[in-house]
Formats: C-alpha cells, sequence, structure tokens
C-alpha cells in the first residue's frame, strides 16, 4: 500500500509497482483527485453534479442530473384546456358581431349624451339675440327651399359652371370647363372631369360641345 501525496486517502497502487515509469500514475492520481473535489463540492452545494466529474474518460460519474419538474405558478390561473376549441357557425358568429355593434352604438349614444354638456375651459355669458321674433308659420321643408336656391343660382348669368363633352371622349361623360382658363391664340381650355376632379387636360375649344343649362 502506498501513500497518495497531497492529503488524499491511502489506495494501492498496482499500476505503480508492476511499471517502472512513475509517469503512468499521473493521469491516475490526477482523475481521482477531480472525482474527490467535485464530491467535496456536491455535498456542500445546491446545484446538482454533472453526470461526469472529470473529461478522462476512465473517472466515475459523481452524481445524476435531476428530471426537470413543471410546477404550478403561484398567482390565480385557468386551467389550459386539453381538447380543441370548436368554432361556431358562420351564422351564429354573424348574430354575434350584429349584437356587438347594436351594443357599441348604444354605448357610444349614452357616452355622447352624457358629456354633451361638458366643455373645456370656463363658461361665458351669451346675451340673447335682442328683438328676435320667431316665425308664426311652420318652417319650409327642406325640398322648396333647395329648389328656391337652385331657381336662384339658374336665373343668374354666368353663376352656373360649364360643362361640355369632348369630341373623341365621349364615353369618359361630362366635362367641366375650368374658369379663365381659356387661350385664344391657341384655342384651347382646360377642362376637368366631372367624375374624377384630379383629371385635368388641355383641349381645343371647338372640340367642347358646350351644354347650354345642364343643372335645368
Amino acid at each position: 500500500r502506498t501513500a497518495v501525496p497531497g492529503g488524499l486517502s491511502p489506495t494501492v497502487a498496482p499500476e505503480m509497482a508492476a511499471a517502472p515509469d512513475a509517469q503512468a500514475w499521473e493521469p491516475q492520481q490526477a482523475a481521482v483527485a477531480e472525482a474527490q473535489l467535485w464530491e467535496a463540492s456536491a455535498a456542500t452545494s445546491t446545484f446538482p453534479a454533472p453526470p461526469m466529474a472529470s473529461s478522462f474518460p476512465h473517472a466515475r460519474p459523481t452524481g445524476v442530473w435531476k428530471p426537470l419538474e413543471a410546477k404550478p405558478p403561484p398567482w390565480p390561473h385557468r386551467q389550459a384546456s386539453t381538447k380543441p376549441m370548436t368554432v361556431l357557425p358562420r351564422e351564429h358568429r354573424e348574430v354575434l358581431a350584429a349584437q356587438r355593434q347594436k351594443l357599441a352604438e348604444q354605448a357610444f349614444a349614452l357616452d355622447r349624451n352624457h358629456t354633451r354638456l361638458e366643455r373645456d375651459g370656463e363658461a361665458k355669458v351669451h346675451r340673447p339675440v335682442p328683438f328676435l321674433e320667431l316665425p308664426a308659420v311652420e318652417p319650409r321643408p327642406l325640398e322648396e327651399l333647395r329648389a328656391m336656391l337652385r331657381q336662384a343660382v339658374v336665373s343668374k348669368e354666368g353663376s352656373q359652371p360649364q360643362f361640355a363633352l369632348v369630341t373623341g371622349r365621349e364615353q369618359e361623360g361630362w366635362h367641366l370647363l375650368c374658369p379663365e382658363s381659356y387661350v385664344q391664340q391657341n384655342d384651347t381650355v382646360e377642362v376637368m372631369k366631372a367624375s374624377d376632379v384630379r383629371q385635368i387636360s388641355v383641349e381645343l375649344y371647338r372640340n367642347c360641345k358646350v351644354s347650354v343649362n345642364l343643372l335645368r
């Protein structure tokens, strides 16, 4: 029996007795020292020891990894469903969407009525209009007022816009002649498409078939 240097426990060293070369004992001594070091650290540490305590192939394992454990969270939570969710039919989803839309409109109307008297800033005192008299008869209907306004616009010369059909572009519909865009030297005028006012082009005035009164 031979005492291992370094303060370790005595052990038998048959390889050292059989082999004349003392260097054959160095790998064994390093492996045993490292294994005992891992055992001492694993006894005082809360972390699990690795499966192999040494990188040497002949070193023995000093511990086994503990299996992972799924622990529930400390806060309240809903249990996960193990079954797939069933999708509602399309008709049922449309009914629910209509109900949500109706409830949203009602909530918006209630909130608007609740805050209609609130304003930002300080209040101001408004005096009534002096000598204000309410009409004794009922107000005229909206259609009658529109007809009166149209008649006033049509009867006034130069108050209504001029529309024309451009020769070769009749399929595009009516075009509006831009006022004060006529160039006498070139006999051209700017026209604007009635269906899309962003489309403006320059056309010969003689190719524009001007309507007498498009509003009538």
